[in-house]
C-alpha cells in the first residue's frame, strides 16, 4: 500500500510541475539557465554542457516555420547551436 502511494505521489509531481522541455524524462536530463547577455534562457544537459532548447517567448513571427504565440521551447538546430553553446560557455559554467 505505502509502494502505490509513492508512485502516485511522484506520478502526481511529475504531471503538476512545470514542464521545461518536452516531457518528463528530458526535464529531468537538462536544466534551465538564464543568459544575463541576452537575457535568454536555454536548456542545458546536466551532464555534458550541451545547449538543446532555447526560450521563445510569444510572438506573431514565423520562427523554422511556425509561430509560437504562447512561448514555447524550441530546439537549437546545427546552424544556431555554435553561437548559443559559445554564449553560455563565456558566461561560465556553473
Amino acid at each position: 500500500m505505502a509502494k502505490r502511494l509513492i508512485v502516485a505521489l511522484v506520478l502526481v509531481i511529475f504531471i503538476a510541475t512545470n514542464a521545461y522541455a518536452l516531457n518528463p524524462l528530458e526535464r529531468l536530463a537538462y536544466k534551465e539557465v538564464v543568459l544575463r547577455s541576452y537575457n535568454q534562457r536555454l536548456l542545458v544537459n546536466r551532464i555534458t554542457g550541451k545547449v538543446k532548447y532555447r526560450w521563445q517567448g510569444p510572438t506573431a513571427v514565423m520562427i523554422y516555420g511556425e509561430a509560437a504565440t504562447e512561448g514555447k521551447w524550441i530546439p537549437v538546430y546545427d546552424r544556431d547551436r555554435e553561437m548559443w553553446q559559445n554564449l553560455y560557455d563565456q558566461e561560465g559554467r556553473p
